[in-house]
């Protein structure tokens, strides 16, 4: 399988090198060759690739990215608390990169608001 994008780059949301402000054509993401992806959901300056394999692949706008890579996100889904809501500093990325933040457990399900993301996992908790 390929994945392909077009429309909106502001923020690099296509997962080229480049933040060109659009593609009116289909661009392919060369960074998911081999990935196998399976679907992908996207925000309004993100997308994220779930895998086979149950993985998460995460590109586009900086300030979702710093969320998704926070360890506080591992330890909800394992059922332990967190107190409050920053994370930790991160950084965006216009190549599209694998998120460890859910440990073990398999990414089943994802759907995607305008900035908002629900994903349902698989796997040890």
């Amino acid at each position: 399988r390929r994945v392909y994008g077009f429309g909106l780059n502001n923020v690099g949301q296509l997962g080229g090198s480049t933040q060109e402000d659009q593609s009116l054509l289909p661009k392919r993401v060369p960074a998911l060759d081999g990935k196998k992806v399976e679907y992908c959901t996207c925000t309004q300056g993100q997308v994220l690739a779930v895998t086979s394999s149950g993985g998460l692949i995460q590109w586009g706008m900086p300030e979702m990215a710093q969320s998704l890579s926070s360890d506080q996100v591992a330890d909800t889904l394992r059922g332990g608390t967190t107190s409050g809501g920053g994370s930790r500093p991160g950084d965006g990325s216009l190549e599209p990169k694998e998120l460890s933040s859910l440990g073990k457990q398999r990414v089943d399900r994802i759907e995607s608001g305008r900035r908002h993301f629900c994903v349902i996992v698989k796997g040890t908790y």
